[in-house]
């Protein structure tokens, strides 16, 4: 199923906001990391040592002008770089990089382990969510620029 980072789950990962700068290939998250898990509306707080910290991570030249898609504290996000990226959602750190043959202009959805995105190469392609191994692409008439959608199995 393609989980999508709502306010409540940025709440829940400590994360104030997770954003695509559009004009710059940067990823950034800026917040504050003092809401935990929902404890019954007790108003919990993560302890200082555990509070989140703002980042950023560049991937290139090109602009970041798509969503985000984030799964279990993973970001992944394609630009104008030709490039798709999965970022750990609280360092902002590299977990792969998968270089596409043109821009990324579609958001990427994730479901049961895959990571699918269109791109301005004419193909929309599978990667694997953990390592970024192409898994398949197939070729289209013309650039993808919708997101992809996965219903009961079918793309």
């Amino acid at each position: 199923m393609t989980e999508r980072l709502s306010r409540r789950g940025a709440l829940r990962l400590g994360l104030g906001v997770v954003t695509a700068f559009v004009g710059a290939a940067t990823v950034g998250c800026s917040g504050v990391g003092s809401a935990k898990e929902d404890d019954g509306g007790s108003g919990g707080r993560i302890p200082e040592s555990t509070a989140w910290r703002p980042w950023r991570h560049s991937i290139g030249d090109g602009a970041v002008g798509v969503g985000l898609a984030v799964v279990d504290g993973v970001v992944y996000v394609g630009g104008g770089t030709k490039d798709v990226c999965a970022l750990d959602a609280a360092t902002g750190g590299e977990k792969w990089v998968y270089g596409t043959g043109d821009q990324v202009q579609s958001s990427p959805t994730v479901v049961d382990g895959l990571v699918y995105i269109g791109c301005d190469d004419n193909n929309v392609y599978a990667l694997d969510a953990d390592s970024g191994e192409k898994k398949w692409a197939f070729r289209t008439n013309s650039w993808v620029h919708s997101t992809p959608m996965v219903v009961d199995g079918v793309l």
